[in-house]
């Protein structure tokens, strides 16, 4: 009975439930556990070291546009140069691109110079306009006739500029004329006043005839001055006695 009891005591204990067993089956479970949470945590310590490096790679974006960067890249992804950079051809990349900003250059030069011309051109007839004015001034003053006076004013333009002032001047080796004063440039109306001895036929004809002496009438009943009275005149003066008198010596 008691051999009986006790073979089935150990029997119990080499069974499944008993105490060694039990001990062992824990042991399994335990490395089971560990096997599959190893996996587990292995897994876990990529996702975190892949979460790193990609906060590390959003870092060099900081400031940027992400949208910004998309719109640029969808648009030079399929350029040339691009193709070029790939196939390691950097020098003609550098050189295509040298060529277009040298192009670009040029064409800002031309357009730039295109509109200082286009200044010059107008600076140049509004000067022109300037001087005519007042070479039509001191002609219609000296008493020229109306139809003579657009050859006064083609004679004067040779002979005539502007300085910076705007003012009618003579030059000569590249020095203002002075008149007669030695002071005030050599005018217009200077000018006009010469012109009374050699374009006769630009002055009315009541500015030509016999010569009576000293200042009087002509034979035509046109007045006369004596050249020495008129030297002694101003520009002004004299041109108003060309229109009106005759010069005799």
């Amino acid at each position: 009975m008691w051999l009986r009891h006790q073979g089935s005591r150990k029997y119990r204990e080499g069974e499944p439930g008993g105490g060694d067993g039990a001990a062992a089956t824990a042991a399994q479970i335990q490395a089971a556990v560990d096997a599959a949470t190893a996996g587990l945590k292995a897994t876990n310590a990529a996702l975190k070291a892949e979460k790193q490096a990609l906060a590390d790679k959003a870092k060099a974006f900081d400031g940027l546009d992400v949208d910004e960067l998309k719109s640029f890249h969808a648009q030079f992804k399929d350029s040339e140069d691009l193709k070029l950079i790939k196939d390691g051809k950097i020098d003609e990349v550098l050189n295509r691109r040298n060529e277009k900003f040298m192009a670009n250059v040029e064409k800002e030069r031309k357009a730039a110079a295109d509109a200082l011309a286009a200044k010059d051109a107008k600076l140049s007839k509004f000067s022109q306009r300037v001087l005519d004015d007042s070479i039509r001034a001191a002609a219609s003053r000296a008493g020229v006739h109306k139809h003579a006076i657009d050859d006064a004013l083609l004679a004067a333009r040779m002979d005539f500029t502007l300085d910076d002032e705007g003012n009618p001047v003579q030059m000569r080796d590249g020095e203002v004329v002075y008149g007669k004063d030695g002071k005030s440039p050599f005018s217009p109306d200077e000018w006009m006043a010469q012109r009374v001895e050699t374009k006769p036929h630009w002055f009315p004809s009541g500015n030509s005839g016999s010569d009576t002496g000293g200042e009087g009438k002509g034979a035509s009943g046109g007045k006369t001055m004596r050249r020495a009275a008129f030297d002694q005149l101003g520009a002004t003066e004299k041109a108003k006695a060309a229109a009106t008198h005759r010069i005799v010596d």
